[in-house]
């Protein structure tokens, strides 16, 4: 840990840990040595969350490692870029969906702790201020470092990573909030303490809410919703300006399970045009080669995967109720229940 003040190492500090020579917060050296001109290093937010590190930057923010004074809880701190601070529109998308998520309580979603504006009174190169999310910080492995490092994975295990991803989703799209970002590197693997692994879905930053007014076409929060997403994950209708609701969600976890189930993803092309083409317009792929995986294994991920948002499941709920079906009959004869069995009987959909 270093001081930016006074320039003095502390090799055995504490995270939290202020400066004997000037108070200033130490922070992690290695971070200061790659930021140097981060002006939030080492500032205390909302007089509650000193930043010690960064995390990562995207397009929005920069997430920066902080220490939740008095606890001295680690803490994500997502700080969206100084611009933004006076956009009336970002502001008001950013506390509507701070205040839905603060609501989440289902345990595959990321915690949100606080969230807020800072004013000036930390150095902002300038900014009057800023906006802030402080959420749980997570200790795992990205899905796509699982993905990478050990895919394919069993058809058994794929499931329930699924279906614990289905979960948050259902909790998310009850309250009108859709992802629309949903990527393995938006995922982290958690070993359980007793054993297994638990999900948590980071990211909702660009998250878009359901409610009708920002529904219709033409409203600036609509438009400035258009085309957000990765391409490798993202629905059809996100890739050419159509509104996308809870099921293009639905679509982004049919191409993560396919690439958990293949260890790859179901459309690949030397450019991002092309992988939106082939999510509108290319067949649907087929799972080959997998071993003990349960009749209708296909099915589910195809229906997940259909063109047309009227031919998936209708819910991240229905989803679920498929994948558990499936996850029941790997313990039992390796066969569909009977309503699956019907439900599935037409095969995959067309659109």
């Amino acid at each position: 840990m270093i001081c930016r003040v006074c320039k003095a190492v502390y090799e055995k500090a504490r995270e939290g840990t202020r400066c004997p020579e000037d108070a200033a917060l130490l922070v992690d050296a290695d971070t200061l040595a790659a930021h140097p001109n981060d002006v939030l290093l080492g500032a205390v937010v909302a007089e509650e969350f000193g930043i010690v590190g960064i995390l990562g930057r995207g397009a929005f923010g920069t997430v920066y490692r902080a220490i939740q004074f008095p606890i001295l809880r680690v803490v994500a701190l997502k700080v969206l870029h100084f611009q933004y601070y006076e956009n009336d529109e970002v502001r008001q998308r950013f506390f509507s969906e701070a205040r839905a998520l603060a609501a989440l309580t289902d345990p595959s979603v990321v915690t949100l702790i606080r969230y807020g504006e800072q004013k000036a009174g930390v150095p902002l190169a300038g900014s009057p201020g800023f906006l802030y999310i402080a959420q749980e910080y997570v200790r795992g492995r990205t899905l796509r470092a699982v993905i990478a490092e050990e895919a394919p994975l069993v058809p058994e295990r794929a499931i329930d990573l699924t279906l614990q991803i289905l979960s948050g989703l259902a909790e998310a799209h009850r309250v009108g909030i859709v992802h629309r970002d949903l990527k393995p590197p938006n995922v982290i693997v958690v070993p359980g303490e007793l054993g297994g692994e638990r999900v948590k879905v980071l990211d909702f930053g660009i998250a878009k809410l359901l409610a009708d007014d920002l529904l219709q076409e033409g409203s600036p929060t609509t438009q400035s919703g258009l085309a957000m997403g990765t391409p490798d994950y993202m629905a059809p209708e996100q890739t050419d300006s159509r509104l996308a609701d809870a099921r293009a969600d639905i679509y982004s976890l049919g191409v993560i399970l396919f690439e958990m189930l293949m260890g790859r993803k179901p459309y690949v092309a030397p450019t991002h045009f092309l992988v939106m083409a082939a999510h509108r317009d290319a067949p649907l792929p087929p799972l080959e080669g997998l071993e003990d995986a349960p009749a209708g294994l296909q099915a589910v991920v195809h229906r997940a995967l259909a063109k047309s948002p009227e031919l998936r499941f209708v819910s991240a709920v229905e989803m679920a109720e498929g994948l558990e079906a499936l996850e029941a009959s790997i313990t039992m004869d390796g066969q569909p229940p009977e309503w699956l069995a019907e439900h599935l009987s037409e095969g995959p959909p067309r659109g």
